[in-house]
């Protein structure tokens, strides 16, 4: 589940750049305490590894929130990027979209979900 900002709940866990709330009910996300949102969900023990598909600083807060909740983390990068923080944060990274744009490798979602197969993550 995506939210306008960078907030991401799956499954009752939820990672956010803020900061990670985590609840018996499932997650709740938002940055100030009188704006809340719950996302339910079962299956929140089952999630052991997070396929992060962002890059930069979103990533690493990203990486740092699964990381402080005990998953392990999947990063991908292009060959550009291939030098960045957030490729070496991960506990593993893999190289997406060879041959094209970095703009182009991040939206290519056939190979990110391929990706996220191979890997065995249970989230992205």
């Amino acid at each position: 589940m995506l939210r306008r900002t960078t907030e991401i709940g799956f499954r009752g866990i939820c990672l956010t750049a803020a900061r990670v709330i985590p609840s018996n009910r499932g997650c709740i996300l938002g940055t100030s305490p009188s704006r809340r949102t719950v996302f339910t969900g079962t299956g929140a023990g089952s999630v052991k590894k997070v396929l992060v598909a962002n890059r930069g600083e979103i990533a690493v807060r990203i990486m740092r929130a699964s990381t402080e909740l005990g998953l392990n983390t999947v990063g991908i990068f292009t060959h550009e990027d291939r030098f960045t923080q957030h490729r070496y944060k991960a506990d593993e990274s893999y190289l997406v979209g060879e041959g094209k744009s970095p703009v182009a490798a991040y939206l290519d979602i056939p190979s990110i979900i391929d990706i996220a197969l191979k890997s065995g993550a249970d989230a992205i």
